[in-house]
Parts: C-alpha cells; sequence; structure tokens
C-alpha cells in the first residue's frame, strides 16, 4: 500500500515534466524508472537487513560467480530476444519500451547518461536484490521456493502487462530465479543481468540503425521520433522490416 501511495503521488509530479514531443516521454520515463529502482533498493534492504544469509548476500564464491554471470548474460539475454520476437510475430505488434529506447544516441547526453546508467546498472541491481534476494531468498524460508519464483513470474508480468512480452518477462524472472537458488551467491545473477542489459543497449542501438534505413537513411531525432511517436499511437507499423528488426 506504501509503494502504490508513492507511486501515486510520482506519478502526479511527473506530469508536471517537460512533455515536448517523444524525447519529453523518454526522459520522464527515465526519471520514473530511476526513482522506482531506488525504491526497489530501499524495499530489498528491508527485507535483505531480516535475513542476510537467505538472501545471499555475500562475497562468498565471489572469484567465479562474476565471471560465470558475465558468462552467462550471454545467453540470458538472447533467450528474451528471441522470445521477444516471437512475441512480436504472434501478436502482430512492434511495441517499444521507452526505457530501452532511452539509451538510443538520438537523444541527448542529458537523456542518454542517466537512461544508461538506469537500464545498464540500476534496472539489474534493484530488481535482483528485491526480485531474487527479497522475493525468492527471504521468502523461501517461509514458503516453496517453486510458490516464490511464480511470485516473481506474476510481478515481472504485471510490471510490464503487454501480451507481446509475456514469454520476455517469464524468461527474466525464472532464469536467474532458477540460478539464484543453486548459487551460493546474489553476486552471479547481478553479473548476468548486468551483461544482458548491456547487450540489450547495444541491440536497441542497432534497431534504431535499422529504423534509420528503413526510413531512407534518414537518421536524425527528428525523423525517428516521429516515426516512434505514430508507432506507439498505433501499436504497430505495418512495416515489413520494422517487424523483423
Amino acid at each position: 500500500m506504501v509503494y502504490i501511495a508513492l507511486q501515486a503521488i510520482f506519478v502526479v509530479i511527473v506530469k508536471f515534466l517537460p512533455k515536448t514531443g517523444l524525447p519529453g516521454q523518454v526522459k520522464r520515463v527515465v526519471v520514473v524508472n530511476i526513482v522506482n529502482h531506488l525504491f526497489y533498493i530501499g524495499v530489498a534492504s528491508l527485507g535483505i537487513a531480516l535475513s542476510p544469509e537467505a538472501a545471499k548476500i555475500t562475497a562468498a564464491g565471489a572469484i567465479w560467480a562474476a565471471p560465470a554471470g558475465i558468462a552467462l548474460g550471454f545467453f540470458f539475454f538472447v533467450s528474451f530476444e528471441v522470445a521477444s520476437r516471437l512475441g512480436r510475430k504472434i501478436m502482430g505488434q512492434v511495441l517499444f519500451d521507452l526505457q530501452e529506447l532511452a539509451v538510443s544516441p538520438i537523444f541527448p547526453r542529458h537523456i542518454l547518461v542517466p537512461g544508461l546508467f538506469n537500464y545498464v546498472v540500476l534496472k539489474p541491481l534493484s530488481e535482483e536484490l528485491l526480485f531474487r534476494g527479497v522475493m525468492i531468498g527471504v521468502l523461501s524460508t517461509q514458503i516453496h521456493w517453486g510458490v516464490a519464483i511464480l511470485l516473481t513470474v506474476i510481478v515481472e508480468n504485471l510490471r510490464y502487462p503487454q501480451l507481446t512480452w509475456l514469454g520476455k518477462n517469464t524468461l527474466r524472472a525464472i532464469i536467474p530465479g532458477l540460478l539464484f537458488l543453486i548459487s551460493p551467491t546474489i553476486l552471479l545473477t547481478m553479473a548476468m543481468g548486468i551483461m544482458a542489459h548491456a547487450l540489450g543497449a547495444v541491440a536497441q542501438t542497432s534497431r534504431v540503425r535499422k529504423l534509420a534505413e528503413s526510413l531512407g537513411g534518414k537518421t536524425g531525432e527528428k525523423e525517428i521520433a516521429e516515426f516512434l511517436t505514430r508507432q506507439a499511437s498505433t501499436g504497430k507499423t505495418g512495416n515489413k522490416s520494422d517487424k523483423e528488426s
């Protein structure tokens, strides 16, 4: 209830931020998500304080956990990329996540830099602490671990409720959840999450470039922003090249 109340208050505040075109929308999304992820860390810290051992907040195994997580991050990224493309193909939609779009180089530095920090660092760290450390680690001391993972699947899909992302969201909850259970430290899934999101940022840049090519080589923010704004309003582009990107 406290989280819902804080979210409602913050949404009202955010409405007073600039709304000039797509850059304004992306800026607002970045600000909202940075605050959300900091809130996740705060909530997770309270839960972890109750049972740090269950949350696996330890440096034990860090020597192998970090490089192993980085290696696994590649396969984690590939899995939800495949799930995303399958979802778009089945639903016939080309939806985009403004939080991911914020890492595109078409935006100025005051949007790009915090967008990258939020997406590549803050997002995976806060989600691992809350969803794996607390919702699986701490809660699994009270309920069955399978139920704890199921709860993270439900929460993940409630956060991003589009049917297009159902498969992607489910994998993003199950894969790190299972790895967290068999790992002696949360550092494994943290490193995996950071690597996967870093690759996601690179992939997003590639998608924007392909989009620019489909628009006749126009790489300016204005042309791409206009196209994406139309896409957001219709939910689909009707452009074959976009559906394949």
